[in-house]
Parts: C-alpha cells; sequence; structure tokens
C-alpha cells in the first residue's frame, strides 16, 4: 500500500511573529505500543517565532490506514509535508532577506493525507516551458573526487538543493529538487509536482522564483522544472552512480516534515545497488540507503562523501499498520541512480518529454568460466522486436554493441544509455564459434 507522503499543510501569512499552534496528533507509527494503551506520538513543532514573520502551519492528521503484513506494499513517497507559504522567511539568522521573486498564496485548513500511487506528474496543470535548442544537456562527472569531511560535503551540495512548491487552489505540497544548471534548470520527483497548478521553487538563500514544467515522466518519477529569470545559481555536481559501491558512505539533503527543517542533512551507507522496487505494478530501478529519508525528502540529492549526486531521493520503507506484532522498519530509503536519471533528463530537455527506454528486445544473462572471464549470454529474444527482425538468436554470446565491448550486463546497460530510440546500432555476436555482425533498430520499451 502506498501511503502519499504529501500532508497538506496551511498557514496564513501573519502581519508579525506569531507562536506555533499546539501539536495535532501525527500518525507516523515508530515504536510498538504497549497493551491496551492509546497511540501517543510526539511531533516536533517550533516552539519559538520563526524569523522574518512567518507562523508555523497545523500538522494534518493522517487517515488510520488497514493494517497489511507486505512490507514492499507499504513502499511510503518520501513526499511533502509542510508548510507552503512563507518559505522565502525561513534564511539564516544572519542572511538579509533577499527580494522574493513570487509570493506563496495563503492556504486554507488543510485536509488529511491519503493514499496515492508514486506515480504521476505528466498531467499536472503546471504551465509549461520549452527549452528546446537553448538547454545544456547535463553530464556525470567521469570520478569521484577527494573524499570531504561532512562539512565539508554540506557546504558543497546544499545551496544547489532547494525547496519546490506545487500549488492548487488553497493546497500547497512541498518537496525537494536539485539545481541542474546555473540558469535554473531543477530536477526533482514526478509525484511532488503531480496535482500543482502553479509551482514555485525556493533556494539556499530564501530567494523565491516562479517555475514552470520542462516535461515530467510518471513512470521514472522524473520531473525537471525552469526557474523563471534564474542566473548565476550554484548547479550541482552530478557523480556516476554507475561507480558506487555497496558500503560507500553518502548522505542526503532535504526537507523532511516541511520547511521548518529545511536544509536538514543525514548521512548512512549505500545498502544496495540495482535494487528493483515495485510498486503498482512498474519496477523502478534503486539505490537502497541507510541515510535517513522523511516525508519532504522527495526530490532530494542523495550524496557522495565527495559532494557528488549520485541519486534523487524517491522512496522509503515503512509499516503502515497498527498489529503488535508487525515489525518495525527502519534504514530504508531509496534513491533512483543518477546515471539512470541523466538519461531521463537530457531527453525531457531535449524534446520536453521522456519516450522510454530504448530496448534491444532480448533477455540476457552474465555467465562466468573457470578462468573468471565473463560473458554475456542471450536467453530469449521477444518475437517481433528488434533483435528478432535482426536476426539475433536465443543461446548467441553478445561480444560488442556499437563498437564498444560487452563483457556483463552493467557493460550493455552503459552502452544503452549512449543510445536513443530510433537508433541504428551495430552488434557483434558469437554463435556455434563463429562471429555474427548485424545492426538492431532501438524502439522505445514501452
Amino acid at each position: 500500500m502506498q501511503e502519499e507522503n504529501r500532508e497538506k499543510n496551511t498557514v496564513e501569512a501573519p502581519s508579525g511573529l506569531t507562536a506555533a499552534p499546539a501539536a495535532q496528533e501525527v500518525v507516523e507509527w515508530y515504536t510498538r505500543p504497549a497493551p491496551a494503551a492509546e497511540e501517543v506520538v510526539s511531533y516536533y513543532v517550533q516552539d519559538k517565532p520563526l524569523p522574518g514573520g512567518i507562523a508555523p502551519g497545523k500538522a494534518a492528521k493522517k487517515r488510520r490506514i488497514k493494517p497489511v503484513w507486505v512490507i514492499t506494499a507499504c513502499a511510503v513517497l518520501v513526499l511533502l509535508t509542510g508548510i507552503a507559504a512563507g518559505v522565502v522567511g525561513l534564511v539564516r539568522a544572519n542572511t538579509p532577506a533577499p527580494a522574493a521573486d513570487a509570493d506563496l498564496p495563503s492556504t486554507e485548513e488543510g485536509s488529511p493525507s491519503s493514499i496515492t500511487s508514486m506515480f504521476g506528474g505528466e498531467n499536472s496543470a503546471i504551465p509549461t516551458y520549452d527549452p528546446r535548442g537553448t538547454a545544456d544537456m547535463v553530464t556525470l562527472s567521469s570520478a569521484p573526487g577527494e573524499a570531504l569531511t561532512a562539512q565539508e560535503v554540506y557546504a558543497k551540495a546544499a545551496p544547489s538543493t532547494v525547496v519546490v512548491v506545487a500549488t492548487a487552489g488553497q493546497e500547497s505540497f512541498v518537496g525537494t529538487g536539485i539545481i541542474l544548471s546555473s540558469d535554473g534548470y531543477v530536477v526533482t520527483n514526478a509525484h511532488v509536482i503531480a496535482q500543482g497548478e502553479a509551482c514555485f521553487v525556493a533556494t539556499y538563500m530564501g530567494r523565491m522564483y516562479e517555475a514552470r514544467l520542462v516535461g515530467a515522466d510518471a513512470e521514472e518519477d522524473i520531473a525537471v522544472l525552469k526557474m523563471m529569470d534564474a542566473e548565476d545559481l550554484p548547479a550541482a555536481e552530478l557523480g556516476n552512480s554507475d561507480m558506487c559501491l555497496v558500503g560507500d558512505q553518502v548522505y542526503a539533503i532535504g526537507n523532511p516534515l516541511g520547511v521548518e527543517l529545511m536544509g536538514t542533512m543525514t548521512e548512512g551507507i549505500l545498502s544496495a545497488i540495482n535494487r528493483t522496487i515495485t510498486s503498482d505494478g512498474r519496477s523502478v530501478n534503486v539505490l537502497q540507503t541507510t541515510a535517513a529519508l522523511n516525508n519532504g525528502n522527495s526530490g532530494g540529492p542523495l550524496i557522495n562523501d565527495s559532494g557528488q549526486v549520485i541519486g534523487i531521493n524517491t522512496l522509503k520503507m515503512s509499516n503502515s499498520g497498527h498489529r503488535r506484532d508487525e515489525a518495525t522498519v527502519e534504514g530504508l530509503g531509496f534513491a533512483l541512480p543518477m546515471s539512470d536519471a541523466c538519461y531521463v533528463i537530457n531527453e525531457i530537455l531535449s524534446t520536453g518529454a521522456y519516450s522510454g527506454k530504448p530496448t534491444f528486445g532480448i533477455t540476457v544473462i552474465t555467465e562466468w568460466d573457470e578462468a573468471g572471464d565473463s560473458h554475456v549470454e542471450i536467453l530469449e529474444v521477444t518475437p517481433g522486436g528488434p533483435a528478432w527482425s535482426a536476426g539475433v538468436e536465443a543461446g548467441d554470446w553478445l561480444l560488442s554493441v556499437k563498437g564498444e565491448p560487452v563483457t556483463s550486463t552493467d557493460e550493455l546497460m552503459a552502452v544503452r544509455r549512449t543510445c536513443h530510440s530510433g537508433d541504428t546500432v551495430a552488434v557483434v555476436l558469437l554463435r556455434n564459434g563463429k562471429t555474427v555482425e548485424t545492426e538492431i533498430t532501438l524502439t522505445p520499451q514501452r
């Protein structure tokens, strides 16, 4: 079961400083209650006035969710709790308040969060922006740099992390985003802006910009925004997630529980790579991490110890039932690998949409011999697919694609990321001890 991690929070901008309202119960179940005891869960609420004349909003109550046993069905979107209005006022006390380019509207009383899919965003009503012919493509760093301290990582990555606010009528939803370029292209999760009619982005220094939607893909859960009239912004350095190893030190920066705690950094390790998570019948390839991810982290960066963004935080595992014999879930967060996301981002920047991964129409496996050498064997060929039309057969060994040697499925995926749907690529096969050369025209996976 998917729980929408968006709490609809409301504030009315006051004329002066006001104290925070009393906390309401927030059902975020993390401890096993005693028998027959009523659940009482504390929730952080700012107990002092916030800077800039901003009053914190009320935390909306969540609906109780019917108990379930299957943890995978409880993958919770790491999205969105927080206060939509007054983001600009939340700057450091010693930072002069800059002029805002847009003001967030006040909102009325928020309603409880509901159950939804992580997939969404393509049908958002946010005004669009066409970047074709003007946007520079984003690239991955060739290799990790020198290891930095946690303080140095934060100093490097935090300025390129932003607050994303999608508004719909009197409702607002808060998430996190990553600055891709100095002129204001931003990537976030598609589900962050799924219900939006308008969008705003607030920078680390508190400046607010109107944002327009360049494009989004629901299945990949990626959306690209353009901050209007932005310039000289600190762009994130994008790392190559293909070079990550289990055990690598990582950090997450985002807005857990909304803008009261904006810019929060957590740390952990990579627990797994190339993990497949299934939601609503759709499979997503993710990095698994122990770095704490909470409501509001969606769309934010997962960062290596060089300060490079290696993933886009998207999901967390969570119990949503209340049975006393259910185990609690800790340290299971997931991020979209930047090597995959970068490909999607660039196609959105080029065309305004994503057509889907180019496919060969084959199922492959990496096989190893006694000498420790590997090769890619084709197990199945999709009838009527691209490889089928090119004469590829099950049992063939795949030796090279586009002139690049291929000895593992990871190498094949790396070559595929350089291809687009409609490309015709040269392929060399080994069949019954003889080499076979052919060409495959790739088609969209969808």
